[in-house]
């Protein structure tokens, strides 16, 4: 199982993640444009040079195909799981089937649609995210998941509980959803 972090100028996200003191653990971190590049010890870094205002779908794309094949685990950077929850998602991930969604969620609420676990293949074979979601915010999660729907894929819920770094997130950006939101609905 792969972890798949993207990463844009969140440096506070990333010094928690390595706090956590993970083992055996593999992640991928996606560096979409950062101001100053992402370096860290804790895992893979692909980096894009482009720094695009919401690039979340191309920067997943890149890193499923980089991937190519076996289990992702897909978060934004400001989730984490316990250190302690490790072992139960490296069993999760050895009894996932092809076409299954893995969710989870964050306390009481309802699965969030950007953490998810899958099998990369899958993922590449539905034709990945939509990259006419790149540039605006928002949806690009969404529209994605329904597309899966559509395609058959089976969608379960783990008890396995994500938490947020609340200081993790990235600050100062636009989050108008005007647009994507306009393109999701017209799908």
């Amino acid at each position: 199982m792969t972890i798949i972090y993207l990463y844009y100028n969140q440096p506070e996200a990333l010094k928690f993640l390595e706090s956590q003191n993970y083992t055996d653990t593999d992640f991928l971190f996606v560096d979409d444009g950062s101001a100053i590049p992402l370096k860290t010890n804790l895992g893979r870094v692909l980096r894009i040079e482009t720094d695009i205002k919401w690039n979340q779908p191309q920067a997943n794309n890149k890193a499923f195909k980089m991937l190519k094949k076996g289990v992702i685990l897909r978060m934004d950077i400001d989730h984490y799981f316990k250190k302690e929850d490790m072992p139960y998602l490296k069993l999760l991930s050895n009894s996932i089937k092809q076409k299954e969604i893995i969710h989870f969620s964050r306390g009481n609420k309802t699965p969030h649609p950007n953490i998810y676990m899958a099998w990369v293949e899958d993922l590449l074979k539905a034709g990945g995210y939509d990259e006419a979601f790149c540039g605006n915010y928002g949806y690009d999660d969404s529209e994605f998941m329904q597309r899966l729907k559509r395609k058959g894929f089976k969608f379960l819920k783990s008890n396995i509980e994500v938490h947020i770094n609340h200081n993790g997130g990235t600050k100062g950006l636009d989050r108008d959803t005007t647009i994507n939101k306009a393109l999701y609905l017209s799908k």
